[in-house]
């Protein structure tokens, strides 16, 4: 890559420590983000080398690009500094590994000692200074004409300390994703490239030998292109351009990028944006994006593109705009997140919160058991910007249409998608109605799941004997147990559920009404069929005394009658459990399924 203000440079990872330090990662950076499977890549290339060097031939190995700016004003006696625009992620790893090389050798003279070797612990001393001196540290002079050693690579804010701290030996506390990747990294690298080989090398020598051997397949066997630009916004651009279509980098990295680009000229808005996109940035690479997926929406009431989101971002909030107006935009994301991670995990949004716990339940079953994601960004727009108990009221809606649209009637997720996201920008523009929106859901629910679709399919699908199913059959038991009360009176008006008991679906266990396995001359034939149909199923809440895993009804009663189920409690009043009893009992589901689940 060349053009005017870019200057390109083949260079060993040892010229590039040694001649063009100090390298700092700068704001608009992401964190830490190699995995385990980098790191794999990364050990197996250097264990290429080292083989290679063994045998006698050395070989070289092209880790990539690394593109930097430089920062204006600052020089040292070895000179520029410069800013890491793209390959902070391997230089960092080259910086551990080469650490850990250092540390190594200082054991092995301590080991050489032990055994009375004054030459190996002087050549493992005088090594790993040489790699501390002339790679790892340079000396910078402080204010008061002291001199301070610092690491050449100084990562960005969220990783800097850590980072110092884990080359240094110390056991810096994890705050964050990236610093337990950091962590990881360290320990990997160790056990696989450093320790591990070293435990099969039983002489001293040898293994000095080894650490050598590494030190310099680090420094002189891996090559990358260093590309250095003259000016920051030539460094933005470089970035994007070069990482637009990179696997590991998000959109969430690229739009933080664009936002810090935008107020480089307000140094106290840039900081603030920064922090705050620490803060969305805080946990897993994919977190971010699939906030920013369920956000979008939330804002604007569309779905939200399927790449290059962060170009959609751009145009729509951020294109011309002011350090103010960006300032805005993120605080706005920021505010959001933690709603948004809430209802991802299946808790509730909103805090301090004011509503029990069988409401607060409600966001645990659409969200963990009903798996309808779909509906994240109409929960995000409500728990930000509606009370708390208009917002427990759409979640309760919009759980019984989830199970009976989607989970039963397989209803398009389009559809759904296009009514939710209307009502999220209603709820922006404080325009929702919340019966105008049930009457869509409604309307929905008639073309795919009307009461006789919806029976068929609650008695076809629902089979213990399909896995993926038994999460439905717990959540569809335990809800009519819930509004099993107000269905018995009669169902009149708007679905009411008891909530003053919580029943955790993690804790409940499907039961056979006739069992799985029928003792010896209790066999039925004409329930076997039907064993694992809805009709022969019923559950144990987490307080309950479970029965004998096979035991027949009769010996099952008793347990029904105690049991905090009110499904079981109609069990316990029937004499016998036969076919027709089973068949009376379908029915009886299937009406009461109609009852608690119209919208």
């Amino acid at each position: 890559m060349t053009g005017p203000g870019v200057t390109p440079s083949k260079h060993t990872i040892g010229e590039l420590l040694h001649d063009r330090n100090p390298f700092e990662v700068p704001k608009y950076q992401r964190a830490y983000a190699w995995t385990e499977d980098e790191l794999e890549d990364f050990e197996d290339d250097a264990k290429r080398l080292i083989a290679a060097r063994q045998a006698g031939s050395a070989a070289v190995h092209f880790y990539g690009g690394l593109v930097s700016v430089v920062k204006t004003g600052q020089q040292n006696a070895r000179g520029h500094a410069y800013e890491v625009v793209d390959g902070q992620q391997r230089l960092a790893t080259f910086m551990i590994t080469l650490r850990l090389v250092v540390d190594e050798l200082l054991e092995l003279a301590d080991r050489a000692v032990a055994k009375n070797d004054a030459t190996l612990e002087r050549q493992a001393k005088a090594l790993a200074e040489e790699i501390l001196k002339d790679y790892l540290q340079y000396s910078e002079r402080r204010a008061d004409g002291t001199r301070e050693l610092r690491y050449r690579l100084k990562l960005s804010l969220a990783d800097c300390d850590f980072f110092s701290d884990l080359l240094n030996g110390a056991a810096p506390q994890v705050t964050r994703d990236s610093h337990e990747r950091l962590k990881g990294a360290h320990s990997q690298i160790k056990k696989n490239l450093v320790t591990g080989p070293l435990a099969a090398i039983t002489n001293l020598d040898e293994q000095f030998q080894y650490l050598d051997q590494l030190q310099h397949v680090l420094l002189e066997d891996a090559y990358v292109i260093h590309i250095v630009a003259d000016d920051t916004n030539e460094a933005y651009q470089l970035f994007a351009v070069l990482n637009d279509r990179g696997r590991m980098l998000t959109d969430a990295d690229l739009l933080r990028s664009l936002t810090l680009q935008l107020t480089e000229s307000n140094q106290p808005v840039q900081d603030t944006v920064a922090n705050y996109w620490d803060t969305v940035l805080s946990q897993d690479m994919g977190d971010a994006d699939r906030f920013l997926r369920a956000y979008y929406p939330s804002r604007t009431g569309q779905r939200a593109p399927k790449v290059k989101m962060w170009h959609e971002f751009r145009d729509r909030w951020l294109k011309d705009a002011a350090a103010p107006r960006v300032l805005d935009h993120v605080r706005d994301l920021e505010q959001h997140v933690g709603p948004y991670r809430s209802l991802e995990a299946g808790e509730w949004p909103i805090t301090p919160a004011a509503a029990g716990m069988w409401e607060r339940e409600r966001v645990k079953r659409l969200v963990g058991t009903l798996k309808h994601d779909l509906a994240h960004p109409l929960l995000l727009a409500a728990a930000v910007d509606l009370p708390e108990a208009s917002f427990s009221t759409l979640v309760q809606l919009v759980e019984r249409f989830a199970f009976r649209y989607k989970n039963i009637g397989g209803g398009h997720a389009g559809a759904a998608s296009r009514v939710y996201y209307t009502a999220a920008t209603q709820i922006r523009e404080g325009t929702f109605d919340v019966n105008l929106f049930q009457a869509e859901l409604a309307r929905l629910i008639e073309r795919v799941a009307p009461d006789d679709l919806f029976k068929k399919g609650l008695a076809t699908k629902l089979k213990y004997s399909t896995a993926a199913q038994r999460p439905n059959i717990k959540y569809f038991l335990t809800t009519i147990d819930d509004y099993l009360p107000w269905v018995r009176n009669g169902a009149v008006g708007e679905p009411i559920a008891d909530r003053t008991r919580v029943l955790d679906v993690a804790l409940v266990d499907i039961e056979h009404i006739y069992p799985q396995n029928p003792k010896s001359g209790e066999e039925d034939d004409e329930l076997k069929p039907i064993t694992d149909s809805i009709q022969n199923l019923t559950f144990w809440a987490g307080v309950d005394n479970r029965a004998a895993q096979n035991a027949s009804f009769t010996q099952k009663v008793d347990k029904y009658r105690q049991s905090a189920s009110r499904l079981n409690h109609e069990l316990a009043q029937r004499t016998v459990w036969n076919y027709d009893a089973s068949e009376g009992r379908l029915e009886l589901l299937l009406d009461d399924a109609c009852a608690v689940f119209r919208i």
